[in-house]
């Protein structure tokens, strides 16, 4: 038979591990809240530095927000301004310079929107006694049942604001404003101008607040002169 001839090798694989990028939990802020630092709120103490940061989704959808990330720092309220939460994904990727070896993890920042507030003034004549305030000076938020609100004079005139504010309600908030004579003086020859200050905090927590003008009026008074008889 013919001669057959045999020889082998071997060579050896490294197999590096690949670097540990854990993050922190997701979270919440809201909107107005200003920038977040990622080194702080992102990173885990085990983490390693010298990654970068982007953000890859918004609300579930990909993206690319380069404007929205400086360095470890991401402005936040880039993306807010809008009626309703919106979840950002970023991703933090990280390559080992001895390995080379790279890993990323992700995080959702959510931006929770502040409530919607919308005041009207209004004018009132203090006979009218007091008015429920919620029908009377707020157009947003529809429902006020839905947060909590709190109401504060910015100006009165002197007049004690915790007499003049009543809560009617029962297990629930109902403001009333008392403009009767008894609570507030009118100042001016007939009619004073109140600055009162609205804040509203919804179900996301977050904190909204606005300032509203009321003008009360004065009741005029008649005097009756006793005339003789004719």
């Amino acid at each position: 038979g013919g001669v057959q001839c045999f020889d082998n090798d071997s060579i050896f694989i490294d197999v590096n591990p690949l670097p540990v990028v854990g993050l922190k939990p997701d979270f919440e802020q809201c909107d107005g809240a200003g920038d977040i630092s990622l080194r702080l709120n992102g990173l885990l103490s085990s983490d390693p530095l010298g990654g970068y940061w982007e953000v890859i989704e918004l609300n579930g959808s990909a993206t690319s927000k380069p404007s929205w990330i400086s360095g470890e720092t991401f402005h936040a309220d880039s993306a807010g301004g809008f009626p309703t939460q919106q979840r950002v994904t970023l991703r933090y990727t990280y390559q080992d310079p001895l390995t080379t070896c790279v890993n990323s993890n992700t995080i959702v920042i959510t931006i929770n929107p502040l409530p919607e507030i919308i005041l009207e003034e209004g004018d009132f004549c203090q006979d009218i006694v007091d008015f429920r305030i919620a029908d009377e000076l707020v157009r947003r938020p529809a429902n006020v049942l839905a947060g909590t609100e709190t109401w504060e004079c910015v100006e009165c005139n002197g007049s004690d604001f915790n007499n003049m504010l009543v809560n009617k309600g029962a297990g629930f908030d109902d403001w009333l404003l008392d403009v009767s004579e008894t609570n507030y003086t009118v100042q001016n020859p007939n009619i004073d101008t109140i600055t009162m200050a609205y804040s509203f905090r919804n179900a996301y927590g977050c904190l909204n607040r606005d300032t509203v003008d009321v003008r009360i009026w004065k009741v005029p008074k008649l005097e009756f002169t006793e005339f003789g008889e004719l």
